[in-house]
């Protein structure tokens, strides 16, 4: 499907509505679930946290990491793939078992709560419930003769819950950053073991973070609603982002939800209430804090913007309003977790793509950059943000094919993109054409 070909209709919004364009979304095979474990997650919050971010995709070797109660799925991603592909599904939510995968037991660490790749794809790095972080080699995983871990397994003990980790992307690959649930920032260096501070939750509350696109510096978004640009290193603030003070979409209660470093001078921040119960040990890193009863929060209003300017001389900073990112409305319970997963360079029309689950939502929300008419060469012309309007096409999370008495509803605890895939799409027009 060519960029250019699906952001032609364009409907314009002003006074701080969004403005967007139209995308189809295509699904390998309609409501087929594939079962890579024999126990699903259950919903509940503080079984199964909403900070959990469950995947992880190798687009260098081709394989996939998945999270399960007991520990680790791990296979190729073509033959997941094709499973999908040759499922008949018809809408009967079946259920197609990938037989080719290798589970891995975790029990001893706790229950696995964040998987990540290092830069290399070399190492898997995964978070769980108890604080540790587990260092795994990828070729003893994939090796199908060999039982166990592996002996190049490590383990650094942080003794606190982690809320988020994310690996280094590119110039720093020992390094790891840790989010703690009380707030606090942390790089561990998986090579050496050692363990920094560079933001603590005594100076302010850090609720979101992620690294820039090479791994120089790293964004923290706070409970004062505030992006701050830190080196790795020592913590230093190379720079801070505060909203507009006329903005009344960001109320004073807001803090950062979510974040993503786009490019240089672009970022995509979620801003929304931050509960109280995200801040209780062992309540899944949401609600109220109230234990035994249905704490979900009701009133999770969010606003989301692209921030960006055209480079560093420029004075004006913009703000793109995109409007309802993946409210939580469907599942209260598991606000305020979300899953960014950025698509740069997709074409010559479309310059970056960035798609967004929330953990309490059972649909996604694409947003683009792109050019905003039907010229053929985009040399000229200018790229502009908008949030992609794909309803009637929307990427939506498949029905449960296990049978529960509470619903079949299904969310999100990870996204990922493959950029391994070589299989044809379907047109999304009955002549073809698109």
């Amino acid at each position: 499907m060519e960029p250019k070909d699906v952001v032609s209709d364009i409907e314009v919004y002003t006074d701080k509505e969004s403005q967007t364009v139209d995308i189809f979304h295509s699904q390998v095979s309609e409501n087929t679930c594939l079962q890579i474990s024999d126990k699903p997650f259950p919903v509940d919050r503080r079984k199964t946290p909403a900070y959990s971010r469950l995947l992880a995709i190798s687009n260098i070797y081709g394989y996939m990491v998945a999270g399960t109660c007991k520990g680790l799925s791990v296979f190729m991603t073509a033959d997941a793939q094709n499973e999908l592909a040759q499922g008949k599904s018809k809408g009967t939510n079946t259920l197609v078992s990938l037989a080719a995968h290798k589970e891995v037991d975790l029990g001893a660490y706790g229950q696995v709560s964040h998987i990540g790749l290092t830069a290399d794809e070399l190492q898997v790095v995964v978070a769980t419930c108890t604080g540790k972080l587990v260092v795994l080699s990828s070729a003893s995983l994939l090796d199908k003769n060999a039982s166990g871990l592996g002996k190049d397994i490590k383990v650094i003990d942080l003794s606190t819950e982690i809320r988020d980790v994310r690996t280094n992307p590119q110039e720093m690959p020992s390094l790891v950053a840790v989010l703690t649930l009380s707030g606090d920032v942390q790089i561990v260096d998986i090579s050496s073991s050692s363990v920094k501070c560079i933001a603590a939750a005594s100076d302010q509350i850090t609720t979101s973070i992620c690294w820039s696109r090479k791994g120089k510096q790293i964004i923290c978004g706070d409970s004062s609603a505030l992006l701050k640009q830190r080196v790795p290193t020592d913590g230093t603030v190379k720079r801070t982002i505060k909203p507009q003070s006329d903005d009344d979409n960001i109320q004073p209660d807001f803090a950062v939800l979510a974040v993503d470093w786009i490019d240089t001078y672009t970022f995509f921040a979620l801003y929304g209430p931050f509960p109280d119960g995200a801040l209780v040990p062992n309540n899944g890193g949401g609600g109220t804090g109230a234990k035994g009863v249905d704490d979900g929060v009701d009133d999770n209003m969010t606003a989301a913007y692209v921030i960006t300017k055209s480079g560093k001389a420029a004075q004006t900073q913009q703000w793109i309003y995109i409007e309802d990112p993946c409210s939580s409305m469907v599942c209260p319970t598991r606000y305020p977790g979300f899953h960014i997963a950025c698509l740069p360079d997709w074409g010559k029309s479309a310059s970056n793509v960035v798609l967004m689950a929330g953990t309490g939502s059972d649909a996604t929300m694409t947003i683009g950059q792109a050019i905003m008419s039907d010229m053929a060469d985009g040399a000229d012309a200018d790229f502009e943000w908008a949030q992609w309007d794909i309803d009637g096409a929307m990427a939506v999370m498949p029905r449960s094919a296990v049978k529960s008495s509470d619903s079949s509803d299904t969310f999100p605890i990870g996204l990922a993109i493959d950029y391994t895939a070589t299989r044809d799409l379907p047109p999304v027009t009955d002549d073809g054409n698109r």
